[in-house]
């Protein structure tokens, strides 16, 4: 038995396709997909050996490895920041962001790294030009930005779309920037790697196999978007498969050190240890060698 937990956002496709549509199971493995409120809780579990698979923030893994965890990145799902920065009708330019709040997830993890480096990449200084305010998760951050809490803050699509239709709109795409980015990283204890090296394979195979699957099965993908996010919206679930499946995704996901740079940077300022973390000893890209060797995300999916 793997047991992984996730949350519902599109970049999860490749594993609820996985798990939904019998490529676990093909694969020869047992997978549990559980639901978690955030990426803390995740990996509390996983340190616990709760559960064997962490899909989340790279940033989240370094702050464990930081703490003494051995964890191993054995692949990289998202290697960008898939947010848009959505902002009321009145901010028109980044300029008009100056003095205002904008809301982040808490201070360290992959939403206030991406925050920082979308607005310095825009020209602002994320310690001057703004104030960051720690809300908590999605459904918070976009309640703090309805309620006028604050005036900004990152989002994904589809959840964007309800934005938009309460008269927000998105300052800038965050993607657009060109920044890379440990997002969905697959993270296990090491120990673990080393004893079940099969299981792992077959596990990122079934991942990549996975988005295969998504790529050649829009209908089957936007179902799953539905079910998952509880919507009946067919527009925004087709953003959501569109927003997922053109660029965001990784084809082969390799995990790389300079996937993990920023968050080093940043989060060694509230945190030193991080900065003695040796990111390319957390990191094995040969799972994803493999498959690329056997070809898995080229082979049609049934």
């Amino acid at each position: 038995m793997i047991t992984v937990y996730t949350t519902p956002a599109s970049l999860f496709l490749p594993l609820w396709m996985a798990d939904e549509h019998g490529i676990f199971a093909r694969n020869g493995l047992n997978v549990e997909v559980r639901l978690v409120s955030n990426s803390s809780a995740a990996m509390a579990s996983l340190l616990s050996n709760e559960v064997q698979v962490f899909q989340a923030g790279g940033s989240d893994i370094l702050a464990a490895v930081a703490g003494g965890a051995d964890l191993v990145a054995v692949a990289t799902m998202a290697p960008v920041y898939p947010y848009k920065l959505m902002v009321p009708a009145d901010i028109k330019t980044p300029a008009d962001l100056k003095g205002k709040k904008v809301a982040i997830a808490g201070v360290g993890d992959v939403n206030y790294i991406a925050m920082r480096l979308s607005l310095q990449k825009v020209g602002l200084d994320p310690d001057k030009d703004v104030t960051m305010v720690p809300v908590g998760g999605t459904p918070q951050r976009a309640a703090a930005l309805v309620g006028g809490a604050v005036q900004g803050e990152l989002d994904s699509v589809p959840n964007t779309v309800a934005l938009e239709e309460k008269g927000f709109h998105s300052l800038f795409d965050v993607y657009s920037l060109g920044l890379v980015s440990a997002n969905q990283v697959l993270g296990l204890k090491r120990d673990y790697v080393n004893s079940h090296r099969d299981a792992v394979q077959r596990y990122v195979d079934s991942m990549i196999e996975g988005f295969t699957k998504v790529k050649e099965d829009e209908p089957a993908s936007i179902a799953l978007l539905k079910e998952h996010y509880k919507s009946d919206d067919t527009h925004a679930m087709q953003l959501a498969y569109d927003f997922a499946t053109h660029g965001t995704i990784a084809d082969l996901p390799y995990p790389r050190a300079d996937q993990f740079a920023d968050s080093v940077t940043y989060m060694a300022k509230t945190n030193p240890a991080v900065a003695k973390v040796d990111v390319a000893s957390i990191l094995d890209d040969s799972f994803v060698k493999s498959a690329e060797a056997r070809k898995v995300n080229l082979q049609p999916v049934p």
